[in-house]
């Protein structure tokens, strides 16, 4: 690569790439924290409600009574607020994106997948005739990102389904599908 090239790569692949993981991480960060909870809190109920009925004393007194039902409120919480601001389909697309942009520099430093062209002599493209096609990649992957966004921060509801972040397709092609 030429020093131009070393600069557009460090500066639009290097720090997307890390600013996309930071991002990535926090999110999972969240996302399992949260998950461990929901799911810990949704064992220990069915547990304390059928230990509640050892202690005599009325619903109203009973600890364990109230503690099942600050742990049952805590999980429907979490969950709604899970769905509400969409941090499962959050945590896939910044999963999906940062492994496809890791990947296709993997593949472009070690020439290897769409980057292992060889010239007429049979010999290795060098990297500098690679490097615009690798970075129309990066950003057709970026593009796709901001889409999937977007789409995760509009308020209707989806039907479930998770944002679109196949590289290569056009907003056309995208909508012909929905």
């Amino acid at each position: 690569l030429n020093v131009h090239q070393r600069v557009l790569f460090q500066r639009r692949y290097i720090r997307r790439l890390y600013r996309l993981r930071d991002q990535k991480d926090t999110c999972t960060c969240c996302y399992h924290t949260l998950q461990c909870i929901i799911q810990t809190g949704s064992i220990v109920t069915p547990a304390l409600l059928s230990i509640q009925y050892f202690w005599p004393e009325t619903p109203s007194t009973n600890p364990i009574f109230w503690s099942t039902w600050g742990v049952s409120l805590g999980v429907g919480l979490l969950t709604n607020y899970m769905k509400i601001f969409k941090l499962d389909q959050e945590y896939y697309v910044l999963k999906t994106a940062y492994m496809k942009l890791k990947s296709e520099g993997w593949q472009f430093l070690n020439r290897t997948g769409k980057y292992s062209k060889r010239d007429e002599e049979g010999l290795p493209v060098m990297h500098s005739a690679l490097f615009s096609e690798f970075c129309g990649t990066v950003e057709k992957i970026v593009a796709a990102l901001k889409q999937a966004e977007i789409e995760l921060s509009q308020n209707n509801d989806n039907g479930g389904r998770m944002p679109n972040l196949s590289v290569g397709t056009s907003p056309a092609r995208t909508a012909r599908r929905s």
